[in-house]
Parts: structure tokens; C-alpha cells; sequence
């Protein structure tokens, strides 16, 4: 799963979005779905924000990383292993009738 700043250039204007691109297992393809839309981003200039391109990024390159912070931690910090002497007591002290 990743993030990109979408510009489309329609009619001399420039439409800005937030895309998200994953692969989709199902049609053994990649799938592109809007995240966020801005229209020409003439909203976050009216908000202040002097350059939306420059902006938009960094909030893309912040998503990116969140996403990539997820994955990371989904994955457990102790090994499996460490628990393995737990099972060759139990099936010793089962076969002992304990």
C-alpha cells in the first residue's frame, strides 16, 4: 500500500488528489482508490497554505510512513521460540500422567 499525489492538468487547470495504490489479490492487479481530493487547491490556498503542491507531499511522505509504522508493528517482538521449552515440559509431564 502506498500514497502519491495525483495532478491532473483538465481545461488549463491543475486538480490535485490523494491517491492510495495497493494490490488487490482477487484481480491480480494493482488498484488505485482517491484517499483525498483537493479540486485545484485553490481551498488550502484560501487557508493559508502558500504552496499546496509542496504541502500535499509532505502530508503524502507522513502517510507513507504511518502506513509502513503499521506494518512494522503488526509483526510481534518476541520470537516464538522463546516459549518452546513450555511444550516439552507439558509433553513430558502428560506422558508421566502428572
Amino acid at each position: 500500500m502506498a500514497y502519491f499525489l495525483k495532478k491532473n492538468r483538465k481545461k488549463d487547470k491543475l486538480y490535485l488528489s490523494i491517491v492510495n495504490s495497493y494490490y488487490d489479490s482477487e484481480r491480480k492487479q494493482t488498484v488505485h482508490s482517491t484517499y483525498e481530493s483537493f479540486g485545484t487547491g485553490q481551498a488550502l490556498i484560501d487557508q493559508g497554505i502558500s504552496d499546496p503542491i509542496a504541502y500535499l507531499e509532505d502530508k503524502v511522505r507522513t502517510l507513507n510512513y504511518e502506513a509502513r509504522q503499521k506494518v512494522a508493528s503488526e509483526i510481534s517482538d518476541t520470537a516464538p521460540y522463546k516459549y518452546a521449552g513450555h511444550f516439552l515440559v507439558k509433553s513430558i509431564l502428560s506422558k508421566l500422567d502428572v
